[in-house]
């Protein structure tokens, strides 16, 4: 009984170091709060519940937002890859002509209500 107890022991042992190899972790997209700053990073885990609670130690358990799966379309993107220093600068430059367009589309936005809202007005002072 003790050999067959001894290489049941043994089998365990080498499926689970095995598992250990074979199954990757995935990849999750979170949102935490640093500062007061709502801010995206991503992690590395076993499931979802895992990452929120490692996110939740490193960040404090009321600054977890939320956390998601990353799928290939967070691999196409090159997560996880360096920038050097040109490609950072120029990544900075991107992201902040993205940041500017969308502060011109919602000034405009704005200004578009404010001149609905001033027509209204004298729509309706004309109609007394």
């Amino acid at each position: 009984m003790p050999k067959t107890h001894g290489l049941f022991l043994w089998l365990i042992n080498t499926f689970m170091k095995i598992a250990e190899v074979t199954n990757t972790l995935k990849t999750y997209i979170a949102t935490v709060r640093v500062n007061g700053a709502a801010l995206k990073t991503t992690i590395q885990a076993d499931s979802s519940n895992a990452a929120r609670l490692l996110l939740m130690r490193l960040y404090g358990t009321g600054n977890v937002a939320s956390v998601t799966a990353g799928g290939a379309d967070l691999r196409e993107a090159g997560a996880g890859q360096s920038l050097d220093a040109g490609q950072q600068q120029v990544k900075a430059l991107a992201d902040q002509a993205r940041r500017l367009a969308q502060q011109k589309r919602q000034l405009q936005a704005r200004q578009g209500m404010a001149r609905a809202q001033e027509r209204l007005r004298q729509a309706s002072k004309q109609a007394n």
